[in-house]
């Protein structure tokens, strides 16, 4: 699913209008801002990390908020509002956590996983009844993101807690979560993204020996976990990251992320397998970084992240890919009215997108600053 902007550097950011972009895309059907999401009293920070959806009406966004603590957010759309369960309370301060992501395969089947105060991954997971925390014997480390393949097999990725950290790799079957040998590599997973049962993508990145990050992909067989075949050079320079990997059939798959020399110097990067094998695609440069992608089809294909400009600032951006091109939807800018701690201008990010397969209805989670940091969502 997505890289994560922590609440810390969403703190330090001073917003800026989304500059000028490309064609627009997706043109009939426009994005709309969704309500607030309600939040704890106290709260001088909060954020969405990633959405599930699945219908118009039917939708689930995850992440964290803190007012001294660390707390989670578990936010349902009814089609018209946000909703906030009781989540299970943590037990002591090194059991504070926050959510990362979130997946369900219908109503009454959601799973939400993050990571507490003593780096052991959170399962939780939501019924009509409410919702219950999931014990899992699982190693130490964080957890970033989840796919349900069934209410009986999902797949969860992130990063072990051992030394700089290896890829983190855990399996929903049998009724309980456990660990699936990765390859030893020094880096973490991100994302991940299950076709079938034998045809599972893994995104992140790679530490290198000399300190450096290059983009990782995995791929599950059904027997094993290995690195994926040969990517094609990538534009720009700098250490490389993939925030997000979907696909929209077996054979048909894309990854997302940025090339940055720093914080928010960077190259976008989409890169897509086909019958030709793996390829970067052209997107729109302005774009500092693509933190989520949604594949539906050959030509519907739909990216989130964010623009830097001036003073450390940041916009949402949305991209759509039609089978030709990728062309830039304006109308997901953002422009509240109220100048970001008196900077003057917005702030804001998409840190995730998730849309309904069967109707397309689409999500995009993030955060944006006006006094304090707030949830953002964008739905079409």
């Amino acid at each position: 699913m997505q890289a994560k902007r922590s609440m810390t550097v969403a703190f330090t950011v001073a917003a800026a209008l989304l500059g000028a972009q490309p064609a627009h895309a997706g043109a009939g059907v426009k994005w709309s801002a969704a309500p607030a999401v309600p939040l704890r009293f106290g709260v001088t920070a909060a954020e969405l990390n990633d959405v599930a959806v699945l219908s118009a009406n039917d939708a689930w966004a995850v992440g964290e908020q803190a007012d001294g603590q660390r707390h989670p957010i578990a936010a349902h759309w009814n089609g018209t509002g946000w909703m906030t369960p009781n989540l299970p309370v943590p037990t002591g301060p090194q059991g504070q956590y926050g959510l990362s992501t979130v997946d369900a395969t219908g109503p009454n089947d959601v799973w939400a996983a993050g990571t507490d105060a003593s780096t052991a991954p959170v399962f939780l997971h939501g019924t009509a009844t409410g919702w219950q925390r999931v014990p899992s014997a699982v190693p130490a480390g964080t957890v970033e993101d989840l796919d349900m393949l069934s209410p009986s097999d999902g797949w969860a990725v992130g990063k072990t807690a051992r030394g700089t950290g290896q890829p983190l790799v855990l399996r929903w079957q049998g009724g309980s979560w456990t660990a699936v040998a990765a390859p030893e590599i020094d880096g973490s997973l991100t994302a991940v993204h299950a076709v079938t049962a034998d045809d599972v993508w893994a995104a992140g990145r790679q530490t290198e020996p000399d300190g450096s990050t290059s983009g990782l992909l995995l791929h599950w067989d059904g027997t094993a976990w290995t690195v994926a075949g040969q990517l094609p050079p990538l534009p720009g320079s700098g250490d490389v990251a993939f925030d997000d990997v979907s696909a929209a059939a077996h054979g048909d798959v894309w990854v997302v992320g940025a090339r940055c020399t720093g914080e928010d110097d960077c190259t976008p990067l989409a890169l897509h397998l086909g019958a030709g094998g793996w390829q970067v695609v052209p997107s729109d440069e302005t774009a500092t970084r693509l933190t989520g992608v949604v594949a539906f089809a050959a030509d519907d294909v739909w990216m989130t992240g964010y623009v830097a400009g001036t003073l450390d600032a940041e916009s949402v951006h949305v991209e759509h890919w039609d089978g030709v091109r990728f062309t830039t939807d304006q109308q997901a800018g953002h422009d509240p009215s109220d100048p970001a701690g008196g900077h003057g201008q917005p702030a804001s990010g998409l840190t995730a997108i998730a849309g309904d397969p069967v109707n397309r209805d689409l999500f995009a989670v993030g955060w944006t600053l006006e006094v304090h940091v707030t949830p953002y969502a964008i739905h079409r």
